[in-house]
């Protein structure tokens, strides 16, 4: 009978490798455990912010005569002063299947604008992008590779549930496999589908064209659900 209590250090070959087994097994265990996907269930909140603790892990910055994301009194706050210019801000969760809601409004600049909501971004070449102007316009638009097409319409079509100037705008998007839905204050107004983005993040985007003015849109109880 071998008493293990009465064995040296490293004297007993036996010991010694049922250790060894026995740490290997506990490394296999939580390497299994660390590689199986977190399930995420249909309907879960990922994240609700209403910009007046922490910052959600936005991406915020300023470059001076250029562009800025900021949160200021209570609110998500994006500038932009280049024409002709797209801007995006991200937060810090990644997946394929959401339902973003924000509530968005112009505080400055051209009604001729882009504001919007954005799902499945990998960089400023690849995304969705679900966008209103504050004249009364939508569209549901994939950058793709660079290159941008508009996925519901030829062109950006009007709609009067989209609240013109300065009033704030209800949006709400889901992408959700290759269902790709746009609703602006509670009304669905695009339903497309499209597969040449299967994931990444989501966000915020705001766009100018020939005349900026000085563009300000803020932002608002923004959430994020599981589809």
């Amino acid at each position: 009978m071998i008493i293990f209590g009465n064995e040296s250090h490293g004297q007993n070959p036996v010991r010694k490798t049922l250790l060894m087994v026995f740490v290997l097994m506990l490394i296999i265990i939580s390497l299994a455990c660390n590689m199986t996907p977190q399930q995420i269930q249909k309907g879960a909140g990922l994240l609700t912010d209403d910009f007046t603790g922490a910052d959600g892990g936005w991406s915020v910055w300023s470059k001076t005569g250029e562009s800025a994301v900021s949160v200021i009194d209570g609110k998500l706050t994006m500038i932009l002063q280049q024409p002709n210019t797209d801007i995006i801000t991200t937060n810090d969760i990644s997946h394929p299947d959401l339902q973003i809601s924000v509530n968005a409004q112009l505080e400055h600049g051209s009604r001729d604008n882009l504001i919007g909501l954005v799902c499945r971004f990998q960089n400023d070449k690849n995304y969705y992008g679900f966008v209103i102007s504050s004249d009364g316009y939508f569209g549901v638009i994939r950058k793709y590779q660079g290159e941008t097409k508009l996925l519901n319409s030829s062109q950006m079509e009007f709609s009067e549930t989209i609240n013109q100037g300065n009033i704030e705008n209800d949006l709400e998007a889901i992408c959700a496999g290759e269902s790709l839905v746009f609703s602006i204050n509670a009304v669905e107004v695009a339903s497309v589908n499209d597969g040449n983005l299967e994931f990444g993040g989501n966000g915020l985007l705001i766009g100018s064209f020939d005349t900026p003015n000085d563009l300000v849109v803020s932002f608002d109880d923004f959430k994020l659900t599981a589809r």
